[in-house]
């Protein structure tokens, strides 16, 4: 793993290096073993394949909610930063989410619907944060399925991080060194993992896409 500028900050999870397959379980998910702080414009590409949650999951009031992530890097409990994840909770279509979170524990989510990914075959996902000019973009397949640009009634928030929390896959890492059931395993496969210093452009989503595992 690498930090470079403008470059990817992490290159070459998956595709290239073997697919890791993860099975949803305790101790299952993969850290970098390195935290990026000060991300505020920053983007990531990821290819999933059959992605769904895993074991854990908890009920309250009837339902129940259960939780696989993609890649993180902090956004849980109140901690600053950024997850994707797939979301399961009775009664409502499975989803994939991005959630960005501030140090004073405010919150923004985009979303997507999941049932067009779980079709045993490899699809693209990309997320551009652009703190600059206040717009995320959620991509899927190359396209932009959920949009949060000014004036439309929902509010970014800073996701800077400045703890050690490391960056995650498979798994979200509460405290530089935890990875149990309770960090909300990814059950699927992941490929080509890469996260950038720098809001990715349309343009630029469209020819990373161009290329699967």
């Amino acid at each position: 793993f690498h930090l470079a500028t403008p470059e990817p900050a992490l290159h070459g999870m998956g595709g290239e290096v073997g697919v890791p397959w993860f099975g949803g379980a305790a101790r299952c998910g993969l850290l970098s073993g390195r935290h990026y702080n000060g991300l505020t414009n920053f983007s990531f590409s990821v290819w999933v394949k059959n992605p769904s949650v895993g074991s854990f999951g908890y009920t309250s009031n009837g339902t129940t909610e259960r939780y696989g992530t993609v890649l993180a890097q902090g956004a849980l409990g109140n901690l600053p930063g950024f997850c994707c994840f797939v979301q399961q909770m009775t009664g409502t279509p499975d989803r994939l989410r991005m959630q960005t979170r501030s140090a004073d524990n405010k919150t923004t989510v985009w979303s997507a619907e999941l049932a067009p990914l779980a079709d045993g075959k490899w699809h693209h996902v990309a997320f551009t944060h652009d703190w600059t000019a206040k717009e995320g973009r959620l991509y899927v397949d190359g396209r932009a399925v959920d949009i949060l640009a000014p004036g439309d009634g929902r509010t970014m928030v800073n996701p800077t991080s400045w703890s050690w929390t490391q960056f995650s896959m498979g798994v979200r890492n509460q405290n530089g060194t935890e990875n149990s059931a309770q960090d909300f395993p990814y059950r699927g496969e992941l490929a080509q993992v890469t996260l950038w210093n720098r809001a990715l452009t349309s343009d630029d989503v469209q020819r990373l896409r161009r290329h699967p595992p």
